[in-house]
């Protein structure tokens, strides 16, 4: 009888575990997703950064310009060194188009645009941060057309 006593309470015991084991293995699933969502969060940093990363912005938008010589200046973020420059030739006479950073920084890009052409003009590196300048320059003649500067983290995507 007291053999009988100690294998009930025995099988009791085993099965008051066994109910416990599976009352855990059934939320086992809501602490998985908890992981999954802990670790999916751990990944929206990088694609932030991808998204930044391949931002751009419109610095000079389809400017109209006139005259004998124009200049526009633009800003250079941290992080936005790529640069792509467009110039239309309304004119009659060719327009020289330089491309400068402040007044003393050195000239990034120059090109001589006929008239009735265009011309876009991509960064071969980067530029530093700062104030850089457009300028559309005529010797001959007024001059008119539209000009855009475009900056950006990726040259790819300018």
């Amino acid at each position: 009888m007291f053999m009988k006593r100690i294998l009930v309470v025995t099988s009791l015991t085993a099965l008051t575990i066994l109910s416990a084991t599976t009352a855990c293995a059934q939320e086992s699933p809501a602490t998985t997703e908890i992981s999954t969502a802990t670790l999916d969060e751990s990944v929206q940093p990088n694609e932030e950064k991808e998204r930044v990363k391949r931002d751009t912005r419109l610095r000079v938008n389809n400017e109209g310009f006139a005259g004998v010589e124009v200049t526009k200046k633009f800003e250079i973020p941290e992080h936005y060194g790529w640069v792509k420059v467009w110039v239309k030739n309304e004119g009659k006479k060719e327009i020289k188009v330089s491309v400068e950073k402040d007044n003393n920084g050195g000239q990034k890009m120059f090109e001589t645009v006929p008239p009735g052409d265009s011309w876009t003009g991509y960064a071969e590196k980067p530029f530093s941060t700062g104030d850089h300048f457009v300028q559309v320059t005529s010797d001959e003649a007024e001059m008119q057309g539209h000009m855009s500067v475009k900056i950006g983290n990726d040259k790819e995507q300018l």
